[in-house]
């Protein structure tokens, strides 16, 4: 056994001493929950989650959410908004599975428990302007039963805004049944906000963040997968920075706008108080 090895097992070992005595006790708090949506309730996800002609009406102006810039909401942008909220939104769910995108996925059999909840969020990277038809094709027969795309081209100023919102368009062009909602840019400063005064510093919130938020409000049972800011896992296994990665992948990890170990840290504390369920192991 090299010496790396030995590093690797006694991280693992450690990892797992975080965890042990909250998983076999733990239980969903009903009560914990309520007050923590209290705390939630200033951000009116209900409303803001996503743009709406009722958020960003027409000639009105949309601020990045590095609040750096604005864009004007002209007639070819408001066209692409819905008139309200999606249902997902405003809704309320029995349980939920948000699914993060680390390599501890890999071979966790969790795919089914993750399947069986009445909502599910995934993270995926798609193909859309470069390929169209394979980007239809790829929704179709990997989630014949997606309502939603969620897309976040307000984050900062770029060419990036034009080639995401036009996903609209592609959509329509091949009668999908999909339909695409907007981050809301002001929603996604204002959850940044709200996590910082939660302990989690970081210039900008990973989209896993920004959902788990929203999930918080609309789902009585959270339970979160994929989420794990290490390459080892609580077995003292090697796992990828992203489930789909070839090989190892640190950069992800490294990423300067975000901060992957307070988001988790703060995750593990609202587990430890049942608020959500924070899914680290085989299923």
């Amino acid at each position: 056994m090299t010496e790396e090895d030995k590093k690797r097992i006694k991280q693992g070992k450690e990892l797992n001493s975080l965890f042990a005595d909250v998983d076999s006790n733990w239980k969903f708090n009903p009560k914990s929950l309520a007050d923590f949506r209290k705390q939630l309730a200033i951000l009116h996800t209900a409303a803001n989650f996503t743009l709406t002609k009722q958020n960003a009406p027409l000639n009105s102006w949309i601020t990045y959410a590095t609040l750096r810039g604005t864009r004007e909401v002209t007639t070819e942008l408001h066209r692409k908004l819905p008139e309200k909220p999606p249902e997902f939104q405003t809704g309320r769910f029995r349980n939920c599975s948000v699914v993060g995108s680390s390599g501890i996925l890999t071979g966790s059999g969790c795919g089914t428990q993750i399947d069986s909840t009445e909502f599910v969020i995934r993270f995926e990277y798609l193909v859309s302007e470069a390929n169209k038809k394979k980007f239809i094709d790829f929704l179709s027969s990997n989630y014949p039963k997606l309502s939603y795309i969620w897309l976040f081209p307000f984050s900062f100023p770029g060419k990036t805004v034009d080639n995401v919102t036009h996903v609209v368009d592609v959509l329509r062009e091949h009668n999908s049944s999909v339909q695409a909602v907007f981050s809301n840019p002001r929603h996604m400063f204002d959850s940044k906000v709200f996590w910082e005064h939660q302990g989690v510093n970081e210039s900008t919130l990973t989209s896993g963040m920004n959902l788990i938020t929203l999930a918080l409000d609309v789902c009585e049972e959270l339970h979160v997968y994929g989420f794990w800011p290490w390459l080892v896992n609580r077995r003292g296994q090697e796992v990828n920075y992203h489930y789909g990665d070839a090989g190892k992948s640190v950069a992800g990890l490294l990423q300067p706008n975000h901060n992957m170990p307070d988001e988790f840290s703060r995750l593990l504390q609202l587990y430890k108080h049942g608020v959500l369920r924070l899914v680290t192991t085989t299923c």
